[in-house]
């Protein structure tokens, strides 16, 4: 009896158990640091495309606001690199665009091999400027093109883009910018048809169209002849001054004497009760 109570004491795991439950658990976590460091690149890959995505439409919100006549005066994004861009906005809002103090530089170069790639290889810099009314080009000023889109962001190396790995962004030719996933094709967009409809088509035929000058107006009637007769008569009397009437002097009120304890005021009053004593209900002053 003693000795099966004792074996149940030293009872417990065995290497091998223990061996198997740490290599579970090296691969939970294994697992769990790869799915950890996956979604973080996502999240700073989409965020740089997010950031990019707010500074082209914060530039053409500026444009359109100034209104531009000049291609230096247009406010623009400047790809600079595969990680970096900055955009020039009239930040100080005093009309005029001073790239060398107007400008924020966005440096994602830090991040987890996040970088903007091209087939074939961009050159930088690239610009985007919008005009007055949001429309895009790129290129120096002088010789504008159309502005190079989408813009691609990927995680490095990026053999394929996809959506599990990419971001794009994309701005069209009237400044609508878009934020698409990494090998999603942009929709195409067909002229609209424009129908031919004739000049004097759907017009009311009672209506008359004067094309020509308009004539000028002519007063109707012109009266004639010369006004006559000279006014008549004298004006008689002599005007009689009134004089004010004087002003009736206001009565000074005579000050009553002051009524005794248990005196009645009379009436005509004669007397007025005096504090510490009034009129009470019985008529005398108490």
């Amino acid at each position: 009896m003693k000795n099966a109570i004792s074996k149940r004491k030293q009872a417990g795991f065995s290497i091998i158990e223990l061996l198997v439950v740490l290599a579970i658990m090296a691969v939970i976590v294994t697992f769990a640091v790869i799915a950890l460091g996956s979604s973080t690149r996502v999240i700073e890959r989409q965020g740089v495309a997010k950031e990019f995505k707010v500074a082209l439409e914060r530039a053409r919100f500026d444009s359109v606001k100034r209104r531009p006549t000049t291609c230096s005066e247009m406010s623009r994004v400047e790809i600079t690199s595969a990680t970096s861009f900055r955009y020039i906005t009239d930040t100080n809002q005093d009309g005029t665009l001073q790239p060398a103090s107007e400008v924020r530089v966005v440096n994602f170069g830090d991040l987890s091999q996040v970088g903007i790639v091209a087939d074939p290889a961009p050159t930088f810099p690239i610009v985007i400027r919008f005009d007055l009314r949001g429309n895009t080009s790129s290129g120096a000023c002088g010789s504008e093109t159309v502005a190079a889109t989408p813009t691609h962001f990927c995680e490095l190396p990026c053999a394929t883009r996809d959506s599990s790995n990419s971001s794009s962004v994309y701005v069209s030719p009237t400044g609508t910018v878009a934020l698409l996933n990494g090998g999603e094709s942009i929709g195409t967009f067909a002229p609209p048809a424009v129908s031919n409809v004739a000049t004097g088509a759907y017009i009311n035929d009672s209506l008359a169209v004067w094309t020509g000058t308009p004539p000028t107006p002519t007063p109707f009637g012109t009266p004639t002849g010369t006004p006559s007769g000279t006014p008549t008569g004298t004006p008689t009397g002599t005007p009689t001054e009134t004089p004010d009437p004087s002003a009736t002097p206001t009565p000074t009120p005579t000050p009553l004497t002051a009524c005794t304890f248990n005196q009645r005021p009379g009436n005509p009053a004669t007397c007025d009760c005096r504090a510490p004593w009034s009129v009470q209900n019985n008529g005398k002053c108490q």
